[in-house]
């Protein structure tokens, strides 16, 4: 008898979790079809609805299938979508801004710009975010996140030190060198010059520009041939033929 009660029991709940199954696979097909038919219009606003919805325990997955698809389907209104999703759910903005420049690396710059103006209290983790999938864009990311967010500069250097650890050490420094302020993103970004940013799992360094020193400059006077033999011309050389 209990043995026939154990697999009754199995039994209802394989089928919960099967039913489960089906439904959020289904929500997760009829999300997707529905941001790929709706007007162009209308999909930052479902994105964002999508997202706000989504449990606690499933919003990252949810953010990325979600900035994924729509996304996808309409390339151009990234930094749009982005910036709904992050002004809905600011906890939701580094994934859904993570996600988008890792699609659409050329619009880096703009995503993160949205995303930190539409949250800017998660400016760090943006920013860290989005150069973590576009370590190439890092300068540009963090000069539009902080021209959004003047007022989180701090945590903006310290996302860009947390996605490129090569940079971290020359940005710790210009923080701590600035005493109970913090440097300016292009000031403490251009002591990182010569520096190699490597992200973890990405092998293509990031080289910055080298730095230019001062021209040659040749010797003074006149370059002069010695004869052959044994001849020394008066006053080329200072010791005596052998």
């Amino acid at each position: 008898m209990r043995i026939l009660t154990v697999m009754l029991l199995a039994v209802a709940l394989l089928g919960q979790c099967m039913t489960s199954f089906a439904g959020s696979s289904g929500s997760a097909t009829s999300t997707k079809k529905a941001l790929a038919k709706s007007p162009v219009a209308e999909v930052p606003a479902m994105a964002a609805d999508f997202v706000a919805k989504a449990k606690t325990s499933e919003r990252d997955a949810v953010t990325t299938d979600v900035v994924k698809w729509a996304v996808k389907s309409h390339p151009s209104i990234a930094p749009v979508v982005v910036g709904a999703i992050a002004r809905k759910t600011p906890e939701a903005a580094s994934v859904a801004a993570s996600t988008a420049a890792s699609i659409q690396p050329k619009q880096a710059k703009l995503i993160a710009q949205a995303a930190v103006a539409a949250a800017p209290s998660q400016a760090g983790q943006i920013v860290k975010g989005v150069c973590k999938a576009v370590p190439s864009a890092y300068r540009e990311v963090a000069l539009a996140a902080s021209g959004v967010a003047p007022s989180a500069t701090r945590e903006i250097l310290l996302g860009v030190g947390a996605a490129l650890p090569n940079l971290q050490a020359n940005i710790d420094t210009a923080i701590a060198n600035s005493g109970n302020g913090t440097p300016s993103v292009t000031a403490a970004l251009d002591s990182t010059t010569g520096s190699t940013a490597v992200v973890a799992g990405n092998p293509t360094p990031v080289y910055r520009a080298p730095t230019i020193g001062a021209p040659y400059v040749p010797l003074s006077g006149t370059a002069t041939n010695a004869p052959p033999g044994n001849n020394v011309p008066p006053g080329g050389r200072d010791y005596a033929a052998p």
